[in-house]
């Protein structure tokens, strides 16, 4: 989708790991106007989601942070994301 709607009930940006985290969960929740966005056109858009650092750090020092990369860890077994897995969905 290229046209950025007029209305929606929340706005992500950045489609990188926390963005897409972010907007997975709320789709679980139901929500079905939200609207991702990034520098540009995915898989590649640019900026910090076009280079991500490919590891994610297990220990944080805040407990909000810390969950937030438990899940981000678990959804990423769970769809068995690589880098050309994740580039081709």
């Amino acid at each position: 989708m290229s046209e950025v709607p007029a209305r929606a009930s929340a706005v992500v940006i950045g489609a990188g790991i926390v963005g897409n985290s972010l907007v997975h969960h709320l789709a679980l929740l139901g929500w079905r106007d939200v609207v991702l966005v990034d520098k540009g056109p995915m898989p590649n858009p640019g900026g910090s989601t076009g280079h991500a650092s490919n590891f994610i750090f297990p220990i944080e020092y805040s407990k909000m942070m810390f969950e937030l990369t438990r899940d981000s860890t678990e959804q990423y077994k769970a769809w068995a994301c690589s880098g050309k897995a994740a580039a081709s969905r």
